[in-house]
């Protein structure tokens, strides 16, 4: 694993904070900046327009139970409205995304950020309307739902399982590995202090939906596999450097043991969280060539025919025996 991150951190570089924010985004990739550029418009346009802003936000009862936008449950989970939060979360992104979705591939990437996104929205849309429905009162169902911390648990989850010992540039102390807690404490710091519990739900539930995903459904690249190396299974990662304890530091984790516990015994059981079997792949080497399996089967296809005739040979043989001392008898 590597030391340290190879990117600047958002104060590196000559031109201060903004020109080495500039610098990283003209080497994004293009998913991270696309990423970035729709926080912006998000930000922009809710702002500007209080019309745009309700369309963009999750809010259960326009999402469900009257108009419909179904697509704030991806929207809302994108949208900033405070500055601050909006400059931090866009910083974040661009320095997580970027070191992730060469890792990850883009479409994947896109992928999992999609499902962390829709699970976590349909399951605190689905809190809403229980909450409802146990007390009648209608503020839940028009609860603005919105923020990025869902996608910054997501991206901090990915560094922790890509480089987990790396470094945050110009931070000698945190790790990756840190990020996931710090990214949810912030938030919960946020909701405390300044009463800013937008997002809150997001991301609480972006943790274990992102662990989730990598741990048991990710499609892995074997052809990173080093040549040699022990086959391992196609999709998730079994790691044991991977467990959902290990998101938190040593420190935090005796509370979530028997929650983790009661969780792997109830399902433990089903195919989808039992550890595949390694398939490992034939050497190239080993591969037949299709000329040769070919011949091969033209090969066998002869040997069966002569086979057949050298048989029907024999009875013939046999059946003329057996004539020539019937005739002698």
């Amino acid at each position: 694993m590597a030391a340290s991150s190879d990117l600047p951190g958002p104060g590196g570089g000559g031109g201060g904070a903004a020109g080495a924010f500039r610098a990283v985004a003209r080497r994004a990739p293009p998913l991270t900046r696309g990423l970035v550029v729709c926080m912006s418009v998000l930000w922009a346009g809710s702002n500007l327009s209080a019309s745009f802003s309700n369309s963009m936000t999750l809010i259960p009862a326009n999402t469900f139970l009257g108009h419909h936008d179904v697509w704030n449950m991806v929207t809302g989970a994108m949208l900033e409205k405070r500055l601050l939060k909006f400059v931090v979360a866009a910083v974040f992104v661009l320095y997580a995304a970027s070191i992730l979705e060469p890792h990850f591939h883009a479409r994947h990437l896109a992928l999992y950020l999609l499902l962390v996104t829709l699970a976590s929205s349909v399951v605190a849309s689905l809190v809403a309307l229980f909450s409802y429905m146990a007390t009648f009162d209608t503020a839940y169902l028009f609860e603005d739902i919105y923020g990025t911390a869902g996608v910054c648990v997501a991206l901090a989850v990915g560094l922790h399982q890509h480089s987990p010992d790396a470094f945050v540039p110009h931070q000698r102390r945190l790790q990756h590995k840190h990020l996931p807690v710090v990214v949810v404490l912030a938030t919960l710091v946020l909701e405390f202090v300044f009463g800013w519990a937008e997002d809150a739900s997001f991301a609480a539930l972006a943790l274990p939906f992102s662990w989730a995903y990598l741990r048991f459904a990710r499609p892995r690249d074997a052809s990173a596999d080093p040549a040699g190396a022990e086959p391992l299974p196609w999709r998730g990662d079994w790691r044991e450097e991977f467990t959902f304890l290990s998101l938190f530091p040593e420190p935090l984790r005796p509370p979530f043991v028997p929650v983790v516990a009661l969780c792997s015994r109830t399902v433990g059981q089903l195919d989808a969280f039992q550890k595949p079997e390694p398939q490992a792949a034939a050497p190239r080497s080993a591969r037949p060539d299709p000329a040769q399996r070919d011949a091969a089967g033209v090969g066998a296809t002869v040997s069966e025919r002569r086979k057949a005739k050298g048989r029907d040979v024999l009875a013939q043989v046999e059946s003329l025996r057996k004539a020539r001392a019937g005739g002698a008898a």
